[in-house]
C-alpha cells in the first residue's frame, strides 16, 4: 500500500514538473509578430509568412491586383513579413479585411494642442465617453490594486455636448465657490452626522 502511494506521488510530481516546463516555455514567447495588413502584434501561432504571390493570381483583373497590393503595407521595413490568418482568409476571398489599415483605421498623430492636456481636460472635451465594466480576474488574498484586470460586458459610448462644457467652463469666481456644510445632531457633539459641499448660487 505504501509502495503504491509512493508511485502515485512520483507520477504526480513528474506530471507537475512537465507541465511547469511546458508553461515556462510558452510564457517565453511574446506577441512579436506584426501583421502587415492590420498592424496587430500577435503570437507565432496566429500568423503565417506573407507571400504576395499566394493571393495574386494570373487571371485576376488589374483593379483586383491593385486592391490586394494596397492591403499589404509595404512601408514596414521588416526582413520577414507576417500576415494574420484572419486577414489572409479575407484576402483569399478577394475581400477587404475589416481590421486593415487601409480601411480608414490608421491612427493619426495626436495634435500638439491635445498633447498638452491632462487627463481631466481630455475627459471634458471628449466627444464620446466610453464606459465598460472592469473586473478582477484573480481571487484570494491578492490586493485588488495588484490583481490582473479584465473587461466584462459591452462597451457603452455616451455622447457628450462639448459646446456646453466650453461655454460654461471656466466658471466666474463668484459662481464657482463651494461651501462645506457640516450637519451635527447637536452643536456640542464633535462627530459630524452628514457633510456635503454645496453651491450657494444654485
Amino acid at each position: 500500500m505504501a509502495l503504491q502511494g509512493h508511485i502515485c506521488t512520483v507520477k504526480h510530481r513528474n506530471l507537475y514538473i512537465n507541465n511547469l516546463k511546458s508553461f515556462q516555455k510558452i510564457i517565453q514567447e511574446a506577441p512579436d509578430y506584426i501583421c502587415v495588413v492590420c498592424r496587430l502584434a500577435l503570437f507565432r501561432n496566429q500568423v503565417i509568412p506573407d507571400v504576395e504571390q499566394k493571393y495574386i493570381k494570373k487571371d485576376m483583373s488589374y483593379e483586383i491586383k491593385e486592391r490586394i497590393q494596397s492591403y499589404v503595407n509595404s512601408s514596414m521595413s521588416i526582413e520577414k513579413k507576417w500576415i494574420c490568418k484572419s486577414c489572409s482568409d479575407k484576402i483569399k476571398k478577394q475581400q477587404m479585411p475589416s481590421r486593415a489599415i487601409v480601411n480608414k483605421l490608421k491612427v493619426c498623430e495626436v495634435p500638439s494642442e491635445l498633447k498638452k492636456l491632462n487627463n481631466l481636460e481630455k475627459h471634458l472635451i471628449a466627444l464620446r465617453l466610453p464606459f465598460i465594466k472592469i473586473v478582477n480576474l484573480t481571487s484570494g488574498k491578492l490586493s485588488s490594486r495588484l490583481a490582473q484586470k479584465g473587461t466584462k460586458g459591452p462597451l457603452h459610448c455616451v455622447p457628450s455636448d462639448v459646446q456646453d462644457t466650453a461655454t460654461i467652463l471656466p466658471r466666474p469666481v463668484d459662481t464657482s465657490m463651494m461651501v462645506r456644510l457640516q450637519l451635527k445632531r447637536r452643536l456640542k457633539y464633535k462627530a459630524v452626522w452628514e457633510e456635503q459641499l454645496i453651491n450657494p448660487n444654485d
